[in-house]
């Protein structure tokens, strides 16, 4: 990240890893032994979590930026140095890092974090499932509902149930989309990167979860 002007996580070179840790973005950095710090902690408490869990990560070492231009220290660290970088993460037993998401497009439900694009991952898995798209909506009791809006490989709608059934293969109970919606690939709102523009699908997010639910097409 460019706050460590350069990564904090990675392995050497040439490096072989199992495919349990494919995804994992390595451990932590050295240099003559000196190495930098990573933690993880509770998004709710701030205390540091054990292995395996995930909340945000912090990081602090000899490579980590000064400060913010025209920021107070305080503002950017905590009392201890650390500098919160906003990242859900979580680090295994032997100090390899899991990337979960940025901490600002968590949702949050019935007090977890739960990350969109670990979702969007588990969705894109399937076989049926091209692109997705996850968010949270307003929920009286969870505080915010998991929802999902598809393409289908096939450009056509896909019972809901289907896709849910996969992904509680992959997935915690808590982090199965409530609902899911379904869209053409024709109708995807897109930025100028080309990614799924979010916020105009969660403009439509009623009319897609309907459409979803009746079987018929959102178009």
């Amino acid at each position: 990240m460019t706050e460590t002007f350069g990564p904090h996580s990675s392995e050497l070179p040439g490096t072989v890893l199992p495919e349990s840790l494919a995804s994992s973005s390595g451990r932590a950095v050295g240099l003559d032994e000196v190495w930098i710090e990573r933690k993880v902690v509770s998004t709710l408490t701030g205390e540091e979590l054990p292995p395996g869990e995930e909340g945000e990560l912090l990081v602090r070492g000899y490579s980590l930026m000064r400060g913010y231009y025209k920021k107070e220290r305080e503002e950017v660290f905590d009392n201890e140095g650390f500098f919160h970088t906003g990242d859900l993460a979580s680090i295994d037993a032997e100090g390899h890092l899991f990337f979960g998401g940025r901490l600002d497009e968590a949702i949050k439900t019935s007090d977890a974090n739960v990350s969109a694009l670990e979702v969007e991952g588990a969705l894109e898995a399937l076989p049926e499932v091209a692109e997705a798209a996850v968010m949270g909506i307003p929920d009286d009791i969870a505080g915010e509902a998991v929802v999902a809006v598809i393409v289908t490989t096939s450009d056509s709608p896909l019972d809901e149930a289907v896709v849910r059934s996969g992904l509680q293969e992959r997935l915690s109970s808590y982090k199965v989309p409530r609902r899911i919606g379904w869209i053409s690939s024709s109708e995807v709102p897109r930025t100028a990167a080309g990614k799924i523009a979010k916020s105009m699908l969660a403009e439509r997010i009623d009319e897609l979860l309907d459409s979803a639910s009746s079987g018929s097409s959102p178009v």
